[in-house]
């Protein structure tokens, strides 16, 4: 089977609660290597992401937030790419 063939609708995995959102929502755990398809586009994701945690969708810049449901929620230093999950620093040591 080729990876195309195993790649996933966003919808399978997680939501993007409004339009212009840069993360997306995971609706179940998702495993580390997980393909989908968002915007007409293929990603992997690079770590296992919890349910409930949120993932980037589109790359973000440093200084850029963290978008789920247009509220800005989290800054990252430097770039992100399509797939990190993002942890709060009150939730992971």
């Amino acid at each position: 089977m080729s990876p195309a063939e195993n790649t996933l609708a966003l919808d399978a995995i997680g939501r993007v609660p409004l339009p212009g959102d840069n993360a997306a929502i995971a609706i179940r755990d998702i495993e580390a290597g997980t393909r989908f398809r968002y915007e007409g586009r293929e990603h992997r994701l690079p770590h296992t992401i919890l349910e409930g945690h949120r993932f980037a969708v589109a790359p973000i810049k440093a200084g850029e937030y963290l978008k789920p449901a247009t509220l800005p929620l989290a800054c990252p230093k430097t770039p992100a790419s399509v797939g990190p999950v993002f942890f709060s620093p009150a939730v992971v040591p």
